[in-house]
């Protein structure tokens, strides 16, 4: 089925992407898991391109860290070697978005982001391409953050899933010491 779903691997990673964005647990395991088969069941390379086009630069954090955690397994079936040797605008812009996945303002998404370019930095020709296509700044900090953080697996693990559902909790409620009281009405 690997060809056969290829032509509608943009529209199926749109809608399972922004249904990442909903507020049930059960859609989002859901659709989750529909992306993780998606992405297994069409060529590596249309996946890659899928996932980027819709995900990594969405608004919602939850979307562009599942985003990139489907695009880190494609990416690693292509492998550093073919994904630096297409076309060079194409691979600019791939290392540009790994920087921005690198330097997301969430842990997750920034952990898949630096296993991507650890993966791509194998490759000989990449600090060229990371030197032509990230701005200045933002390859200062990627280069600051991956020499503090280390370039092995152990130091960027991503949070487990006990800490993601207890900010998540935490992150709604108020505690009852920061309640008004009802003495003064």
């Amino acid at each position: 089925m690997k060809k056969d779903m290829d032509h509608e691997v943009d529209e199926i990673a749109r809608v399972l992407l922004r249904k990442m964005g909903d507020f049930s647990d059960f859609i989002q395991t859901a659709a989750n898991q529909s992306l993780g088969l998606m992405a297994g069941s069409v060529t590596p390379a249309r996946a890659v391109t899928a996932l980027m086009a819709s995900g990594v630069q969405h608004r919602n954090v939850l979307v562009r860290k599942t985003a990139a955690e489907h695009l880190l397994t494609a990416m690693e079936r292509i492998g550093a070697k073919k994904l630096l040797s297409g076309i060079p605008t194409s691979t600019e812009v791939l290392v540009c978005m790994l920087v921005n996945l690198a330097l997301d303002c969430h842990q997750s998404t920034r952990y898949y982001g630096r296993k991507m370019l650890n993966l791509l930095m194998s490759h000989p020709k990449f600090d060229s391409y990371l030197k032509k296509s990230v701005p200045s700044r933002d390859l200062e900090a990627a280069m600051a953050m991956i020499k503090q953080k280390g370039t092995e697996d152990h130091q960027c693990e991503p949070p487990s899933a006990k800490e993601h559902k207890k900010s998540k909790k935490n992150g709604l409620m108020m505690p009852q010491d920061n309640l008004p009281s009802n003495g003064g009405y």
